[in-house]
């Protein structure tokens, strides 16, 4: 079981938002129009929010940014990704699974976002987009995922800043924190798969993770070494990525290469 990092270091995320309807390809722009979510206003707020408004952020991020911005990638493909695929149960109890700061004991708070389920998706997706030899068509659907991926990442770094003001250094936000790193790292693993699908060498975004999300990448058993203050963002998601792609299981690139010929 992979909790949201699709290899071997793991992140652990609550599944938060199952009050929230659900976001898709269809939706996702107007999305946080729906629910009145608007990232400058949030801002403007400054330190104003209580702890409930704070949970309830990371719930609609997580509704939004994770399970939304999956189907928003697939969706274009015919896709769709099925909840029961992404959310379980842990198999044993773990202490250092994030929960909400009131540690209330819920059914909601027991079940977690796997990702174990990811490489499969990305299979069917590459496996249906390589079949399909129209390149306009994937120039157009370049083009809409990397809108999709700029919108985020603005967001995003909004955020990281918002939340590094809001909190000193000292404390915790630990489930926005991981809400916060697992849509990063998400966004980072689909836009690596998107890429090496549409053949993209040069495009990145980049994200500004502070000491708070770089402590959240430690407890995911991530080594000192890898996320000090002396590697930068980019530097720390592609020691990331490259440790997922040398992972002996991986496998994209041998899919991208056989369907290519």
């Amino acid at each position: 079981m992979y909790l949201f990092i699709p290899f071997k270091d793991r992140l652990r995320v609550p599944y938060l938002c199952e009050k929230y309807k659900e976001c898709n390809e269809n939706n996702f722009i107007q999305y946080p129009l729906q629910h009145r979510f608007d990232v400058d206003s949030l801002i403007a707020k400054g330190k104003s929010l209580s702890a409930e408004e704070l949970d309830d952020l990371a719930e609609f991020l997580q509704a939004w940014l994770v399970f939304g911005l999956i189907r928003r990638i697939l969706g274009p493909s015919g896709l769709s990704l099925q909840l029961d695929d992404a959310v379980g149960v842990p198999e044993v109890e773990d202490e250092s699974l994030d929960a909400h700061e009131d540690g209330e004991d819920s059914e909601e708070q027991q079940l977690i976002v796997d990702t174990a389920y990811l490489s499969l998706y990305m299979l069917y997706w590459i496996a249906k987009e390589s079949h399909i030899n129209d390149p306009e068509r994937s120039d157009r659907l370049w083009v809409h995922h990397a809108a999709t991926f700029s919108q985020i990442n603005t967001i995003v770094n909004k955020l990281i800043v918002w939340r590094r003001d809001f909190y000193p250094l000292e404390d915790e936000s630990p489930v926005l924190d991981s809400v916060i790193l697992s849509i990063v790292l998400l966004a980072e693993y689909l836009l690596d798969v998107c890429k090496r699908l549409f053949t993209i060498n040069t495009w990145n975004v980049e994200w500004e993770l502070d000491n708070a999300l770089r402590a959240r990448l430690l407890r995911a058993g991530w080594c000192p070494g890898e996320v000090g203050p002396s590697v930068n963002s980019r530097e720390l998601l592609n020691q990331w990525l490259g440790r997922r792609l040398t992972e002996q299981d991986d496998p994209l690139n041998e899919l991208i290469y056989r369907e290519r010929i």
